[in-house]
């Protein structure tokens, strides 16, 4: 009887956490028309001069864990398809992104002697056709958790953008 009462919890359990806050509701590929919101407030978009456009979604409207309300979450489409999504969040005193994504992507290893709140440092691994960065970084007052999640069949696309943008940037540098 235990036993089936502990898988019954686990099940309801793993279902509550992978649905309480689905931050991966369109599809790489998808176009940013698209997206809505609860709300029904539309996105804000931020396009470039390379191509690309950013839409950043108000994590509230379509989390229900109030620990992710104080995070970005950013589509990133280039030629109107989405190629990758990523949450920021800043200013945290926890590691509650960190272990969000251990949860959903899979662990990673952390140096032994450093405590989780103090690790710095980047991971990048791959889970079926996406490619799963996780980064703890520090910045001014403080450090932030970044995930980015990206689709092996839009990669190419990336990288040609990060290309015409790291030439645009050599070019100013005179």
């Amino acid at each position: 009887m235990k036993k089936v009462l502990f898988i019954i919890a686990f099940l309801l359990l793993s279902f509550g956490i992978s649905n309480a806050c689905n931050y991966e509701f369109s599809s790489f590929g998808d176009a940013k028309k698209s997206i809505s919101t609860k709300s029904g407030i539309e996105p804000t978009t931020f396009p470039d001069k390379f191509g690309a456009e950013s839409l950043s979604i108000p994590m509230i409207d379509i989390c229900e864990d109030k620990d992710f309300w104080d995070t970005k979450l950013e589509y990133f489409y280039i030629n109107n398809k989405l190629v990758r999504i990523e949450l920021l969040r800043v200013q945290q005193n926890d590691r509650k992104l960190m272990d969000h994504v251990m949860r959903k992507y899979g662990k990673f290893n952390l140096p032994v002697n450093i405590e989780k709140n103090k690790w710095r440092g980047v991971n990048e691994w791959e889970k079926g056709n996406e490619i799963i960065q996780f980064a703890v970084i520090d910045i001014p007052g403080g450090h932030a958790e970044v995930l980015r999640i990206m689709n092996k069949l839009y990669f190419n696309d990336l990288s040609d953008y990060y290309e015409k943008v790291g030439e645009w940037e050599d070019s100013t540098q005179n």
